[in-house]
């Protein structure tokens, strides 16, 4: 009687043998040559995602304040949302202040144009029950170049239409000491 073991490295020199003249070994060889070379080749095509940075809390601070100094001279409804790193690498996530999302946005999942200040038109997902932005929104940061600690101004356009002010938290790292004014003025002309 042959033993389990003895059956066992039986069955394992046979399907060597197979596999050896079947090439496998070879075949996978290759394989992963091409993908390693596709990958590189693609690395230069494709868009690259952001890389993370952080911005301190004073910067964020001068964003955000520049972005309601300029939402406080709308005539439509808006909201301030500032970025954070899960909104603009990695998850691509953006949920939306409640308050804003209930009293002015769909109650039904939708597509939403999201639209800079030059007037380029993005599209994005809106999730009416998690009162946020999904598929669109990634390409639209992407696009952008949004950072952490910039901050957006969403103003209500249409129902199913939001314009984008965005102000970079980075800029205000070069005007330390400059006043609020010089620092809106200064987001203002960044947009354009």
């Amino acid at each position: 009687m042959v033993s389990y073991e003895e059956e066992r490295r039986r069955r394992v020199e046979e399907n060597k043998k197979r596999l050896k003249e079947l090439g496998i070994a070879e075949i996978s060889k290759e394989i992963a040559q091409q993908t390693t070379q596709r990958a590189s080749k693609n690395q230069d095509d494709e868009p690259r995602l952001p890389r993370r940075s952080f911005c301190s809390q004073e910067d964020r601070m001068a964003a955000i304040e520049a972005a309601e100094k300029i939402q406080q001279s709308l005539d439509r409804p808006s909201t301030v949302k500032t970025m954070l790193q899960s909104h603009v690498s990695g998850g691509f996530w953006l949920s939306l202040p409640l308050s804003f999302a209930k009293k002015h946005l769909p109650k039904k999942d939708t597509m939403i144009t999201l639209e800079d200040s030059d007037g380029q038109e993005s599209e994005s997902f809106y999730l009416a029950y998690k009162n946020g932005l999904s598929g669109g929104w990634r390409g639209f940061s992407i696009d952008h170049k949004l950072q952490d600690g910039d901050a957006l101004v969403f103003e209500l356009m249409e129902p199913t239409r939001l314009k984008v002010h965005i102000f970079r938290a980075a800029d205000y790292q070069r005007i330390q000491g400059k006043s609020i004014t010089d620092k809106a003025q200064l987001a203002k002309r960044s947009r354009r």
